[in-house]
């Protein structure tokens, strides 16, 4: 049963970790490649939430710099996936 439950477990952790990988990734994109729909999805949130918000508009350089750890984070993700799935596959096959 220990076993069984592991895996599932090791399973669950790949799936959000992939999906963790995905979301990082496409926001890191987005600052860097697309600012421009990254200001409407900003201008499209409710008033309410627009008045909530502290910091309006970031300069350029931040949002890219945040950018690029989103993509750096999003990488690092990505190979310890691939890891875990390799290390899988040898228990698995061995």
């Amino acid at each position: 049963m220990d076993g069984e439950m592991g895996r599932l477990g090791e399973i669950l952790l790949l799936i959000y970790m992939l999906l963790g990988f995905a979301y990082m990734g496409w926001w890191g994109y987005m600052l860097i490649a697309r600012p421009d729909l990254v200001e409407k999805w900003r201008n499209a949130r409710p008033q309410w939430v627009q008045r909530l918000m502290l910091i309006k508009k970031l300069p350029r350089f931040i949002e890219v710099l945040v950018g690029v750890m989103l993509m750096s984070f999003s990488l690092i993700f990505l190979l310890f996936v691939c890891f875990l799935l390799i290390r899988s596959l040898l228990r698995i096959g061995g």
